[in-house]
């Protein structure tokens, strides 16, 4: 990486490929078996995660005064759903000891300054995917679930599958905290200068129609969900340039404090 440092100090630790590999295989098993162990507590207590995925399904239901009772049409179903559920719970509870094991993994390898770098990215990059998915919990879903379940529910019987809620509800929330990253990503390829805030300005156009055009290919097709997503997204959008403006101008004044 190159962070415009006059005299980089040198990695801690000089590493030949096989070395590099045979540490990466160490720290991939440990992911491995915390992620299997986590998966086995998670289905042990499968009923609480599935309580807990439902609870914006049963609130909206309970608004629109439709019934909360939610149905599956095989009956394989209801297990793969309750599978499914905890196998996602285990890959949220197992990500903070995989960042962990990415940061033991890279940091012999990364100078002092990269490593202050990725010290404060990862666990900003897992504070900021946390909120985007509380963001899709408790705003995106109830509201995209209020606009679909209430369309045309006045004269046609409405029932819900359980298979169909689980995959607009992972998608949704999924969706929200990659996107919820956004900002981050932006400012710290301005911390590198990799990137420049003015790109970020010049290119805004270009960015609102691709905000719309993956709101339009990961929600459902109706324009109330897909501009509950863009919108957000083109915020966060602005909210990272005008981070990365206040970055620059801080080193700006840095560089001629010390200049002076």
């Amino acid at each position: 990486m190159n962070l415009h440092h006059l005299d980089p100090e040198p990695a801690k630790v000089e590493m030949n490929f096989g070395d590099h590999l045979e540490d990466l295989r160490h720290h991939v098993i440990r992911i491995v078996l915390a992620f299997l162990g986590t998966c086995a507590v998670c289905f042990v207590d499968q009923s609480f995660y599935m309580r807990l995925i439902l609870i914006p399904h049963q609130s909206t239901m309970q608004k629109l005064h439709l019934p909360q009772t939610i149905q599956v049409l095989r009956y394989e179903e209801s297990f793969f759903c309750h599978l499914k559920v905890a196998i996602i719970a285990a890959a949220i509870w197992t990500a903070p000891f995989a960042l962990y094991q990415l940061w033991l993994f890279l940091r012999d390898a990364l100078y002092e300054h990269e490593k202050a770098y990725i010290q404060w990215f990862l666990p900003a990059a897992l504070l900021f995917f946390i909120a985007g998915i509380l963001f899709g919990f408790y705003i995106l879903i109830p509201l995209g679930l209020a606009f679909l379940a209430g369309y045309g529910s006045d004269i046609i019987q409405v029932g819900f599958t359980l298979s169909s809620y689980l995959s607009l509800f992972f998608v949704l929330t999924f969706v929200a905290g990659i996107t919820f990253e956004l900002p981050l990503i932006m400012f710290f390829l301005t911390k590198l200068h990799l990137v420049r805030t003015a790109y970020y300005m010049e290119k805004w156009r270009y960015f609102v129609l691709i905000a719309f055009v993956v709101a339009a290919v990961l929600t459902p097709p109706d324009a109330v969900t897909q501009l509950l997503l863009a919108i957000p997204m083109i915020l966060l959008y602005f909210l990272g340039i005008a981070v990365c403006h206040i970055e620059e101008k801080f080193q700006e004044l840095k560089e001629l404090y010390i200049s002076s």
